[in-house]
């Protein structure tokens, strides 16, 4: 029989619990459906997938969609239900789409008028 020594056991610190983020319902569906527009300019689009995302913009607080163009930053605003998606750069409006949010989404529609804003501008 071998006599190896035993290890005394590790004992993990204990670390207080993660608290989760204070994220209110709407702005947290406003980032479900930023991600999903993301996806859409990916897959159904052709958009580089480097030069999109999503999260919340650092100048409006708000959930945008992201593209990073020859001309910076553009970011496509997800607004409240029943207003209308505004593009911005910088936190300042350029435009606003046709498209007004909807309960349900209209990822197709939405993303479909993105980009071809972005195409007319020859930003993608």
């Amino acid at each position: 029989m071998s006599t190896q020594p035993v290890k005394p056991e590790t004992v993990a610190p204990e670390w207080p619990a993660a608290k989760p983020a204070d994220i209110d319902a709407a702005t947290a569906s406003a980032i479900i459906e930023a991600r999903a527009i993301s996806e859409e300019l990916t897959k159904e689009h052709g958009v580089p997938a480097v030069i999109v995302g999503h999260g919340i913009d650092p100048v409006t607080n708000g959930p945008v969609v992201r593209v990073d163009t020859a001309e910076g930053l553009i970011a496509l605003a997800i607004p409240a239900v029943g207003e209308p998606y505004v593009i911005q750069r910088g936190g300042q409006r350029l435009l606003r789409l046709q498209a007004v949010r909807r309960p349900r989404a209209q990822v197709a529609t939405v993303a479909r008028q993105f980009v071809g804003v972005l195409q007319a501008r020859n930003l993608v």
